[in-house]
């Protein structure tokens, strides 16, 4: 009973802000999990349909997590960007950030 009811009051706690962050816009598509209609089993779907079309393309797959928005907090973003693409890295700077990356520009 005690862990339904902190689940309860833990859901209460996380709806408010979730609901802030909602109206202003700064939960950004990929937060899945603290989305209303989506989930975490999402993203596995998606990493299974890679792997799953890479295996029938007889091809490897290279899968990479990382958070590069706040990897480098001091770093100049268009700097980092053109220096990875400088290395030779097929990286792109992410699509869904919104105003993390507002203003910049991607290097090609």
């Amino acid at each position: 009973l005690e862990s339904c009811f902190l689940k309860l009051v833990t859901l209460l706690i996380h709806m408010r802000p979730t609901k802030c962050c909602l109206a202003v816009g700064i939960l950004p598509p990929s937060q899945n999990a603290f989305r209303t209609g989506y989930h975490t089993n999402d993203n596995m779907f998606i990493i299974g349909c890679a792997i799953d079309r890479a295996r029938a393309l007889g091809k490897p797959l290279f899968v990479v997590f990382a958070d590069l928005s706040n990897a480098f907090p001091s770093t100049d973003q268009a700097t980092f960007w053109s220096k990875m693409h400088a290395a030779g890295t097929a990286l792109r700077p992410p699509v869904d950030q919104g105003s993390v990356y507002l203003g910049r520009q991607s290097v090609d």
